[in-house]
């Protein structure tokens, strides 16, 4: 995967899932939210360039609007930053914490993206732009859609998307942020499952 200029979390894809919802384009915008116990912002960075951590946020709401005749839409995410589970208490409440320019999320409760372009090629959703907020530092960011499928829920029968969103940021431009402990490039995706509204 190519480094973006600049990237994000989570986030992000939100609308990425409502692009093929349906094989017919429609006029009228859909709506579409996030199902919070099936979408999981995660991330891969490596550490002290002898390993690699990985994690992800357990807490995540979203809502992407969508009109696929005129290929656009909205999409905003919301991430409980305090939500981090990287498989380790005491690693999580240090990332919590304002040490070594880590989240603070007493501070910084909330990590967010917001869209601002959606690029496709015919029906097909590649790109999301957008800006990411991560301890109050807003930067813009560009989601590749990696995976994306779309149709009826099997027990539901409701429509639905699911798929995953990627992106790599450089931890510089939202501060410290971990110090020499972690590397310059941080590896962001999000997997998600969506329900129209």
């Amino acid at each position: 995967m190519k480094l973006m200029r600049h990237s994000a979390t989570v986030g992000v894809l939100c609308a990425a899932l409502s692009a093929g919802l349906t094989s017919v384009a429609q006029a009228a915008p859909e709506a579409y939210v996030f199902d919070t116990q099936h979408t999981y912002p995660n991330f891969e960075v490596d550490h002290m360039g002898f390993s690699f951590r990985r994690g992800w946020f357990e807490k995540t709401t979203g809502r992407v609007t969508i009109d696929r005749e005129k290929g656009t839409g909205e999409m905003t995410i919301e991430i409980d930053a305090a939500s981090i589970n990287t498989g380790l208490k005491l690693r999580d409440d240090i990332v919590r914490g304002d040490r070594l320019g880590f989240l603070d999320v007493a501070k910084h409760p909330k990590i967010t993206f917001k869209s601002t372009r959606f690029d496709f090629t015919g029906p097909q959703l590649n790109r999301i732009s957008g800006e990411l907020t991560i301890k109050g530092v807003t930067r813009p960011v560009d989601l590749d859609v990696a995976f994306l499928r779309c149709g009826e829920h099997p027990m539901r029968k409701v429509a639905m998307c699911g798929g995953e969103a990627r992106t790599l940021i450089n931890k510089s431009e939202f501060g410290e942020f971990g110090g020499r402990l972690l590397g310059e490039q941080i590896r962001l995706g999000i997997e998600f499952e969506a329900y129209r509204e």
